[in-house]
């Protein structure tokens, strides 16, 4: 077999070039995914070839591709030791899959690449840094942990910070906000925080060992602002550089001048950023600002050294303030070293596909994933069919979350028939999410054959195993796993899991983690050990062992919180308090570590310290509730809902009314009482309780499911109760699914009792505030409902009643003011059609802490300060849309994009509560192709604010939620569009209408209240029908009357507004044939009716006009009555709505919307031979509160002319003026209806 293929290979070789290299043609095998053929290549060349480097370098891509780590780990030191600087491979190599597994393995070439790559710096000294801090993990990985010191401290770091946080940082929005420490330096100074708790400067207690300052271990979270701030000695004004490493945005600080600035959130590796600066003599204050709100790691890295890359001996750093001159800083961002590297030798060399891909390498690693799909993308220009290209451009885009573009190329890639092991493994999670476990196992088999003894086969069959539930395999396989890669901490981890029930598991156990121990170590596996230990009562062991853990990682507060909490279990209160206090000297503000201090002097009786405890944890936590019940407790009360007035349910209950004509809808609410309690600083819960009784079948229809009304990103659910209450009393529970319940046993006559209690966790600007709007009666009646509120004594509220709600009564209690509204016997409200929204018509409270509309403006602002940032996708998008280049119209600009948004977008509807008010980035949308409203409006927006158009945000609640009218400040909108700025004025722009021209919005959108999202706006407000292109339609009818009775019909029509919206959304995917089908099938009132042509305008196009003609014949439709021929006007939408109007009267308002503004219909009627009317009918002009109606007649060249015009001014019918209204539509159903007799 080999040998033919070295035959092959020749003849191959003859035929591509005869002047060609071996490596060349094994690259060229390679690229176009002849991989047996490629290796055979590759493996005959000498190493005394001259193309033996490209040969190994040919080599090691390929069987990293095959994932054959071991055998491509090596190719790649046989092609290092060919090249004069291998530094920049193996710093582009370092994170990809072969050197991972590798270094995972402990590998023992490690340690040399790395003291080559110190041997031989690069100019600026990138490697060699480098190569000191992966070699002390190298050591710190073996337990050498006094070596791994040498090398960490070699590093040259900026170790002494005083730091502070966190600060808000929702949506990235505080990169550009300036706090506090940007502003002074003084560490005395307490800072308001995020959520408004209080933040002062402290000094790091210990780093990581690595010498990373991770704000993650000193704080807990990782989605905000931090800041670290120094004083930088310099003996002499010199220039110096500046090296920055981060997990999150950056923005650096030399004597209160930004010099560095990143709003992208990445995690890369050090020296990242580097710049030139100048360093004043004598003291320089040095502030680091580092956030994150999408990433879940914080931290940073920072250096500063000579040109050279070496670390300077003439500064010196203090934490201490210092006087330094502020003022202007000289700085020069230098490009990345490596990245400069792989640029410049594909710039010389663009046939050389290795450059694209250690290009591509290099970004990846330090997490840029679009600009390396740029430069893969690039490449497969090159080598259009290469799988080695897209395989990595699978990697880009799953990083950049491209999904459906990861999908495609995966679906690209099973066509093309290679079979290599990223392709298999993505079919068997295929097969796996989709619970196709004979195919899954399938895949798993072919893997097998390709890499029978590999990692990724056993975490896969691992995987397997659990996914099914199958434990004797899943052990047995786990064990094996473990046994050939006794390095892999997974393997033994999964085992252990399957070890735990008995006391000779947990001794097999840590028999195993001696092993893996001896070889390795890292965190998880020292904590493993120690659990195991205390396990089994070991404690004296479980005390060393948590002892070299801590040494270990000296910086984890996890580390001692954990070793404190385990001996809080065994009651040892002393030695849980001691190592408690050691996690809170890392993590003061921690409050789990604070509130389980406090759960330490509460046991033992320690009350003032208990409540001190509790109140801090508290403090830096206002939603920490399971402290606040112990505080609570610890203060003699049973509940946070102690002071609220009470009902006897019970009574209630036993007193229950029977059934009553009033109850005719099926169902009594008994009770609906909820009492809300809202902190000092912010946090708030609810307790509710409703009790339902229901009568009749339709009251069981009705309430048999009960969903809970709760936002599960926000909010927290807890059901205390949910039952139906029979007759006799007996209880059933109900089922639920989250906040859905299931009351199946529920017949009439049952009692439903529920009680919730939702508690509320909002970050940021909104987490110190609520709102609320309360509804005080239903469609169904109400014996008691009350709402009650608790507010501290200084919190300010405004509330506003609504539709005769009752006013509230203010009683003091201990620890603030409750108010309470309360309604007695309020029978159910009447259900009428075409009633407004229950908002408008129910008696309602609006409560809001929230100061004024401007608070809601600049909270958004920052929400999505950061969503619509320009990145390559948009770049790309705009370059398809406008080909040309930019038109100098800023309208044109606008049409362009609105038409790409709502073609492209696909529109898929999620909650707008206050999860849903967090937009995707543009770019996310972009690459995705899907998204909601805020989605599509920030992608509108950023395309447009790249052209030039200024555009806004805007929050809507369209008018199907009410009126809004006084509303006070909340964010409760279910809706988003955009507002941009025009020579002419704001325009008013909805991308979710799909089939909807530019000056056009849908329905809902039309007189909706809605927030201008803009600096300086102060007050909502109302879209103005006027402010969009009419509805309207005219059609002009050209009418043959025959002398059988039939007619043909040439209707010719121009439609504006949502009825264009409207045609498109019917038509435009129909073909020719199935438009006529619709039109015989929506035209029913014409019997025996044949159509011959339609013609539409290109509905491809969202042109505000839309126009069409039709000609279509109609039987039978002149009929005979007494002699005389009766005729019937053929209007195309005469008036059929008077079932809405068949009500002599109303309780509520009605609304009538039939979307269209205006309607014109021309008859232009012509008679057979002498046939004529016998009298021509007379004018009819109706006007009304809502519009007006125009019927006209007249002869004109021997036609009867026939217009019809009706004007409708409002959609909402109030009752005074409804029997008006009403007679004005019974006078136009009745003058539609009439008929000529002919002679």
């Amino acid at each position: 077999m080999i040998r033919s293929l070295v035959v092959l290979c020749s003849v191959v070789f003859i035929a591509f070039d005869s002047f060609a290299g071996p490596a060349d043609i094994g690259w060229n095998h390679l690229l176009n995914n002849r991989f047996d053929s490629a290796a055979v290549v590759f493996r005959s060349v000498k190493s005394d070839d001259p193309d033996y480097s490209r040969a190994m370098l040919g080599q090691y891509f390929l069987q990293n591709l095959m994932k054959q780590h071991d055998k491509a780990f090596q190719s790649f030191l046989d092609f290092s030791k060919t090249v004069p600087d291998a530094n920049p491979y193996v710093y582009a190599s370092w994170i990809n899959e072969t050197f991972t597994t590798l270094r995972g393995r402990r590998h023992p070439a490690f340690p040399q690449v790395l003291k080559n790559m110190i041997e031989k710096p690069d100019s600026i000294g990138l490697y060699r840094s480098f190569a000191y801090s992966n070699l002390g993990e190298w050591y710190l990985e073996r337990g050498e942990i006094g070596l791994a010191e040498e090398q960490f401290k070699k590093v040259g770091t900026v170790d002494d910070w005083m730091i502070t946080g966190p600060f808000d940082n929702i949506s990235g929005s505080g990169h550009e906000k300036v706090y506090g420490p940007e502003v002074n330096f003084d560490p005395a100074e307490t800072f308001s925080g995020l959520a408004g708790i209080p933040v002062k400067w402290m000094k790091i207690p210990v780093l990581r060992r690595d010498r990373w300052v991770d704000f993650t271990l000193y704080y807990g979270q990782a989605r905000a602002i931090y800041y670290a701030n120094t004083f930088v000695f310099s003996e002499t004004d010199q220039t110096v550089l500046f090296r920055v490493g981060t997990s999150g945005s950056l923005k650096v600080f030399l004597n209160d001048q930004a010099i560095m600035s990143v709003s992208d959130e990445f995690n890369n590796d050090q020296d990242t950023y580097i710049a030139r600066v100048g360093l004043k003599s004598g003291w320089n204050r040095l502030l680091v600002k580092v956030g994150a709100s999408e990433i879940t790691r914080n931290n940073f890295m920072f250096r500063i050294t000579d040109l050279s890359g070496f670390p300077l001996k003439n500064v010196n750093v203090n934490i201490l303030k210092k006087s330094y001159s502020p003022g202007p800083v000289s700085v020069e961002m230098v490009p990345s070293f490596t990245e400069s590297w792989f640029t410049r030798k594909l710039k010389e060399n663009p046939s050389q596909a290795d450059n694209y891909l250690f290009l591509a390498e290099v970004l990846l690693r330090n997490d840029k994933a679009p600009e390396a799909e740029v430069v893969l993308e690039k490449g497969l220009k090159e080598f259009p069919e290469s799988i080695l290209f897209y395989d990595r451009l699978t990697e880009a885009l799953i990083r950049a979350k491209k999904y459906d573009e990861y999908n495609t190329i995966y679906t690209r890639l099973e066509k093309m028939g290679s079979k290599f092991p990223d392709l298999i493994i993505y079919r068997y999670y295929r097969a796996n999410r989709n619970q196709n476990w004979d195919a899954a196992r399938e895949h798993l088999n072919d893997l097998k054959k390709l890499l029978p003894d590999s990692e990724t086969y056993y975490s896969l069959l691992i995987d397997y195993y659990k996914d099914r539930n199958m434990k004797e395999e899943l052990i047995s396989t786990s064990l094996e796993a473990l046994n050939k890669f006794p390095y892999e901490w997974g393997f033994y981890d999964n085992w252990i899991s399957t070890q735990l029930e008995t006391s000779q598991g947990v001794m097999a156990s840590l028999t195993k983690l001696e092993k893996y121990l001896g070889l390795k170590q890292n965190s998880g596996a020292l904590m493993t050990k120690a659990a195991l230990n205390f396990r089994l009562g070991r404690l004296d062991q479980f005390e060393d062992d948590m002892k070299d853990l801590v040494e270990f990682d000296p910086a984890s507060p996890s580390n001692w919180f954990t070793w404190g909490s385990l001996y809080f279990y065994v009651q040892e209160y002393a030695k849980s308090e001691e190592k408690l206090r050691k996690a809170l000297s890392i993590a003061p503000q921690n409050d789990d570590y604070l509130g389980s201090l406090g759960e330490i002097m509460r046991v033992q009786d320690k009350t003032a310290e208990a409540k001190k405890y509790f109140s801090e944890a508290i403090l830096y936590n206002p939603v920490a509730y399971s402290f606040r019940e112990k505080l609570l407790e610890l203060e003699g009360k049973s509940s946070a809902f102690t002071n609220f007035s009470t009902w006897n349910i019970d009574s209630i209950i036993r007193n229950a009314p029977d059934f009553h004509p009033d109850y005719s809808e099926g169902a009594l609410f008994l009770v609906d009482d909820t009492r809300r309690v809202v902190y000092p600083n912010g946090a708030s819960e609810s307790l509710v309780d409703v009790v339902i009784k229901v009568y009749n079948d339709r009251g069981v229809e009705r309430f048999k499911d009960y969903f809970i009304d709760f936002n599960p990103a926000g909010e927290e659910l807890t059901i205390e109760k949910k039952v139906v209450i029979k007759p006799n009393g007996d209880e059933i529970q109900a089922d639920n699914d989250r906040n859905q319940l299931v009351f199946k046993s529920l017949q009439p006559g049952d009692i439903i009792h529920m009680r919730w209690k939702i508690q509320y966790f909002y970050r940021g600007k909104l987490s110190e505030h609520f709102w609320e709007s309360v509804n005080l009666n239903y469609y169904y009646p109400v014996l008691n409902l009350r709402y009650s509120l608790k507010t501290p004594d200084d919190f300010k509220f405004n509330y506003r009643s609504f539709k005769g709600a009752p006013e509230p009564t203010n009683r003091s209690v201990k620890g603030g003011v409750i108010t309470e509204w309360v309604v007695r016997n309020e029978p159910g409200i009447a259900m009428e059609p075409n009633s407004p929204p229950l908002a408008d018509i129910v008696k309602r409270v609006e409560i809001s802490s929230l100061p004024n509309w401007s608070f809601i403006v600049n909270w958004y602002l920052d929400l999505t300060a950061n969503k619509t940032r320009l990145t390559p996708e948009l770049k790309e998008t705009l370059a398809e849309i406008f080909p040309d280049g930019y038109p100098k119209s800023p309208e044109q600009k606008l049409k362009a994009i609105h038409y790409w948004v709502t073609e492209n977008i696909k529109y898929s509807s999620e909650s707008f509560r206050q999860s849903g008010h967090i937009p995707q980035t543009a770019r996310e949308v972009c690459a995705t192709r899907i998204g909601d409203c805020k989605d599509m409006a920030t992608l509108a927006i950023a395309l447009l604010r790249e052209t030039g158009v200024q555009a806004w945000y805007v929050l809507v609640n369209t008018w199907d939620e009410g009126l809004n009218e006084n509303a006070l400040p909340s964010i409760d909108f279910n809706h988003a569009i955009v507002a941009v700025e025009l020579p002419d004025g704001m325009r008013y722009v909805d991308m979710t209408g799909a089939n909807y021209s530019m000056g056009t919005v849908p329905y809902l959108d039309r007189g909706a209240f809605f927030l201008l999202i803009k600096p300086g706006v102060t007050e909502p407000g109302y879209l103005n029908p006027s402010w969009f292109d009419p509805n309207n339609i005219r059609r002009n009818l050209d009418v043959q009357v025959l002398a059988d009775g039939k007619l043909k019909i040439r209707e010719e029509s121009a439609r504006t507004g949502v009825l264009t919206a409207r045609l498109r959304n019917g038509w435009r995917q129909l073909s020719y044939q199935e438009r006529k089908d619709q039109f015989v099938k929506n035209n029913t009132e014409f019997k025996n009716l044949t159509i011959d042509t339609l013609i539409f305008s290109d509905l491809t196009k969202l042109d505000s006009l839309v126009k069409t003609t039709y000609e279509f014949s109609v039987e039978d439709w002149v009929t005979t009555l007494a002699g005389f021929q009766v005729f019937r006007f053929p209007w195309s939408s005469p008036f059929d709505d008077s079932h809405i109007f068949g009500a002599d009267s109303r309780k509520t308002d009605l609304i009538y919307d039939t979307e269209t503004d205006e309607s014109v219909e021309t008859l232009f009627i012509s008679f057979p031979g002498k046939m004529k009317p016998v009298e021509i009918p007379k004018n009819v002009s109706l006007t009304s509160p809502v519009g007006s109606y125009n019927l006209t007649f007249k002869m004109e060249k021997g036609k009867l002319v026939v217009s019809r015009v009706l004007k409708l001014t409002k959609t909402r019918i109030p009752t005074t003026e409804y029997k008006t209204v009403r007679t004005f539509f019974k006078e136009i159903e009745k003058a539609d209806a009439t008929q000529l007799l002919l002679k």
